[in-house]
């Protein structure tokens, strides 16, 4: 038998956020870069599992550059019916890397905005009991 050990998400709470938002809450689904798709992912099917509809989520991809090319991979790798809610920002200046501080690329985050600050952020693939305290939190802001 092999042994691995258990996941648990990390979270962060109450803190301001480094990217422009707009003044009502919003949940963010991120990754740096591509290789957190799968994390990504993850929070993404939930959240549209629990709030179907609910247009105040984006999927970020944090970047080096926001580039055409950038660009066209990310519309790669979503469904077209996503396609309207990715957004590429520029992460030249580490910001979010640094409050993240992922322990490797294939790590995804989600994160709720409300009034230019962050909530919460819950870093890696949500376990369920991160998955129902995130998702408590979001019906108790909407």
């Amino acid at each position: 038998m092999l042994w691995r050990q258990s996941y648990t998400t990390r979270i962060m709470r109450d803190l301001p956020c480094p990217s422009p938002t707009t003044q009502g809450p919003e949940v963010w689904i991120c990754g740096f870069g591509f290789a957190a798709i799968a994390d990504q992912g993850i929070w993404w099917k939930l959240f549209q599992s629990d709030f179907p509809g609910d247009l105040r989520t984006k999927r970020i991809f944090f970047v080096e550059q926001v580039t055409a090319e950038a660009e066209q991979l990310a519309m790669s790798l979503v469904p077209r019916s996503e396609a309207d809610q990715v957004q590429l920002y520029d992460d030249t200046d580490h910001q979010w890397r640094n409050i993240i501080q992922p322990d490797s690329e294939q790590r995804g985050f989600a994160v709720m905005i409300d009034n230019g600050r962050i909530s919460i952020i819950m870093v890696g693939p949500p376990t369920e009991d991160a998955w129902e305290e995130f998702s408590r939190e979001w019906r108790l802001k909407t």
